[in-house]
């Protein structure tokens, strides 16, 4: 999930579970679990995924959202988000 960091100013966060994670251009791509702390905590707020209208691709292998058939994370092959089965849900994001 991404979350915005006000004003833009930090560079990312030490998480004892997954480690630094970054930000760039004051929006940081991190975990579900520690999106929802951040927002509880008032430190971070919710980002928009992707631009109204903008379908995109979804990696099979890390999940990551984006607009090539090329995972620009990991490498992986992207689908649209409709081809997706039930059966076949991208994987859960392991921690980096």
């Amino acid at each position: 999930m991404r979350v915005c960091v006000p004003g833009g100013i930090v560079a990312g966060i030490d998480h004892p579970t997954y480690g630094r994670i970054h930000a760039r251009n004051g929006i940081m791509d991190v975990p579900a679990d520690v999106a929802r702390d951040l927002i509880a905590h008032d430190d971070c707020f919710p980002a928009a995924n992707k631009p109204r209208g903008a379908d995109g691709f979804v990696c099979t292998s890390c999940n990551f959202h984006g607009y090539f058939r090329a995972c620009g994370r990991c490498g992986g092959s992207c689908v649209r988000p409709h081809e997706l089965t039930a059966g076949a849900a991208p994987a859960e994001r392991s921690p980096s």
